[in-house]
């Protein structure tokens, strides 16, 4: 794989997909909704560390000329990371992700090339029928994605993911609370049993590229409750008040991979990075 595009390269999964590209040689035509003006404190620091590698490109998603130059640059794979699997409340900026995917799909039609999504295990639950009722929103739009690749993509695949953890994590989500508070009140905004680091899903996004594999996918960690007891590792009794969710539909083929590290060394690596970052997250608050 010598050139790959990957749509929501500052997300949390795209970012470390990004990374491991680089790593692989794997020359880097990054998108995302900010532009180099605008970029939050966040992403701008994600930026700098990787910003002046070679193999490395970024644009905004809104710049009118990403996709005739993604085709001048003849990439091998697109990757689509622009929705963030963990979160359950309203995606924002659905309008421009629903387009984004329309033009990513038109792209790959044209000119061949696999379109790669990354996407939630709550979709299993919509894509059974199930009532309304016992889905999640995040499952519902991950869904609606879904079937658009299924109908329009000429090559694609699509891997769905439990809640992912690990450097970077979002701050709505419950182990970056935990790490930073150390309290045990706060919100949680998780629907999930099973917890993957991210470094994980991004070297199985990677394979998918590299393997040319299609069709969808999920990944687990084969540990009863591992969410949960990412919760009492990092708060002790693990006594919060968490929202139990039924066992998560797993429709589709399981992904085997080879988890690169033990949920207590995944969670030792998110504290340190939560800690040398401190500050740049106190004043996103």
């Amino acid at each position: 794989m010598k050139r790959a595009v990957v749509v929501g390269a500052l997300s949390f999964v795209g970012y470390h997909l990004v990374q491991k590209l680089l790593l692989e040689g794997t020359e880097v035509i990054a998108l995302d909704i900010e532009s180099l003006l605008e970029l939050s404190p966040l992403n701008e620091e994600k930026l700098l560390l990787i910003g002046r590698h070679a193999n490395f490109s970024y644009d905004s998603i809104e710049s009118g000329e990403i996709w005739r130059e993604a085709c001048e640059q003849a990439p091998d794979i697109v990757y689509f990371c622009l929705c963030e699997p963990n979160q359950m409340i309203e995606f924002p900026e659905q309008s421009l992700v629903q387009r984004t995917l329309d033009e990513a799909i038109s792209f790959c039609r044209k000119h061949e090339k696999q379109l790669v999504m990354l996407s939630s295990l709550n979709a299993s639950v919509a894509s059974a029928d199930i009532e309304k009722s016992s889905g999640t929103a995040n499952g519902a739009w991950f869904y609606t994605l879904e079937k658009k690749l299924e109908k329009l993509a000429p090559s694609f695949a699509v891997l769905r993911v439990p809640t992912v953890y690990g450097p970077w994590q979002p701050s709505f989500m419950i182990y970056h609370q935990l790490i930073i508070s150390k309290e045990a009140n706060v919100e949680v905004q998780e629907n999930s049993n099973d917890a993957v680091y991210v470094e994980d899903v991004a070297q199985c996004l990677y394979r998918f590229g590299a393997e040319r594999i299609s069709g969808t996918y999920y990944i687990e960690s084969e540990e009863a409750g591992q969410w949960k007891k990412g919760i009492e590792l990092l708060c002790g009794n693990g006594n919060i008040g968490t929202v139990e969710s039924e066992s998560q539909l797993k429709i589709g083929t399981r992904y085997l991979y080879r988890p690169s590290c033990s949920l207590q060394e995944g969670l030792e690596q998110q504290i340190l990075h939560v800690n040398k970052y401190k500050q740049l997250y106190k004043d996103m608050k």
